[in-house]
């Protein structure tokens, strides 16, 4: 975790591991967060956005601090993503993981954070806006197109890439996730020309 802190009733952070850190979280509210508020309700939070205090994508979880069946606050905790990306890095193929509104939230390929797999309507981007999850500014269209070839498979060209992916999607329902597997369609057709030859 690369954060964990506490919350009172009202989303005011009274402590944290963060508190000696120039971007503590002590002292800052987060009562706009969908995991502050489902916790505060008694449920359990769980959220992926860029941080508004340390400018890092992360995954949240909260739950509340119950006595006598009372809800007193929340403990958060934040898991940054960089280093699941970094180990993705270097290897044949690409990935992105897109949210709810097809925001590509994670990838190895730093260029396609934030970009959107689908244009966002008016009430996605409202939503987006009042929960801070991601910068408005850098929520634009992934130039792509998705066709189908050879025998149905999908295949996806992206603007700037050298050449077009083959298409793998496992969805991840619990989180409303989806992971987007790319593999370059080149060598293996340059393969299929040897074997022809």
């Amino acid at each position: 975790a690369s954060d964990v802190y506490l919350m009172d009733r009202t989303g005011l952070t009274i402590a944290a591991r963060s508190y000696l850190k120039e971007r503590s979280f002590v002292g800052r509210s987060f009562d706009y967060r969908p995991y502050f508020t489902d916790a505060v309700r008694g449920g359990l939070g769980r959220f992926f956005a860029l941080g508004t205090t340390s400018q890092e994508r992360g995954y949240y979880y909260a739950a509340p601090v119950l006595r006598d069946g009372a809800v007193l606050g929340v403990v958060g905790v934040k898991f940054t993503v960089e280093e699941f990306e970094t180990a993705w890095q270097g290897g044949e193929n690409d990935l992105l993981v897109s949210d709810l509104d097809s925001v590509v939230f994670m990838s190895n390929r730093p260029d396609w954070h934030f970009r959107t797999l689908q244009p966002l309507d008016t009430e996605a981007r409202a939503r987006i806006e009042q929960d801070r999850q991601y910068p408005l500014d850098r929520l634009k269209p992934l130039d792509h197109v998705i066709s189908s070839r050879w025998g149905g498979a999908e295949v996806i060209d992206i603007a700037g890439a050298p050449s077009p992916f083959l298409l793998s999607r496992l969805p991840i329902p619990e989180a409303g996730w989806q992971v987007h597997v790319l593999t370059p369609v080149a060598p293996a057709l340059a393969q299929a020309r040897v074997a022809l030859l």
